[in-house]
């Protein structure tokens, strides 16, 4: 709780995901208003938005236009991960891009230098087709927070995303594939083995 006032009541709060609310007896600042999202909070929390997702998946996906070309990039990459489908390949590439590259200031700089911008445009300016991606709770309340901070619709940070990571994968520039190598595949590689 970001409050340095003493006044507290245990009051009922309302959080709403994806157009349902979660509600919850918690600590709540009489002056400000802020309340407290201790572990019990953040437990329930997590609880309700599994339940939410069993019961409600279709909330949890994201409708995205992605070029053909990038379509089919996704499956000469899909070659080198057998039994793994072009759905989680996308959820992959946005995983590994908001938190391991977009994360760290270097590698996102390095990558700003680096990225090919001819490609880059033949992925985001050529015809689009319309795809669902699903994610989970966890990485779909992060794209959110994400959405809401950089007021960017939750659809255009993952097709920039992936269409960033796809123009690495895609490029004939020797420095781009060390990076390709050396950066992604590793993560890459993590996060679909889990998957």
């Amino acid at each position: 709780m970001d409050c340095v006032h003493k006044n507290f009541s245990i009051k009922k709060i309302e959080k709403e995901t994806l157009g349902q609310k979660f509600i919850y007896k918690t600590k709540v600042c009489s002056d400000c208003g802020a309340y407290l999202r201790g572990v019990e909070f953040e437990r329930a929390y997590r609880v309700w938005l599994e339940k939410f997702y069993e019961e409600r998946r279709d909330k949890f996906q994201v409708q995205c236009n992605l070029s053909g070309n990038l379509l089919l990039c996704l499956d000469k990459l899909l070659e080198d991960y057998p039994g793994i489908n072009q759905t989680s390949l996308m959820r992959a590439l946005v995983a590994v891009y908001l938190g391991y590259i977009d994360t760290n200031t270097v590698l996102a700089q390095e990558l700003s230098f680096l990225i090919d911008e001819a490609v880059f445009a033949s992925f985001s300016k050529s015809p689009k087709k319309r795809v669902n991606i699903q994610f989970k709770p966890k990485m779909m309340i992060e794209m959110l927070a994400i959405a809401e901070f950089t007021s960017e619709k939750v659809s255009k940070i993952i097709e920039s995303s992936i269409e960033t990571m796809m123009s690495l994968f895609a490029s004939k520039d020797q420095k781009l594939k060390n990076f390709w190598e050396n950066n992604i595949k590793k993560q890459l590689d993590i996060v679909l083995k889990a998957a």
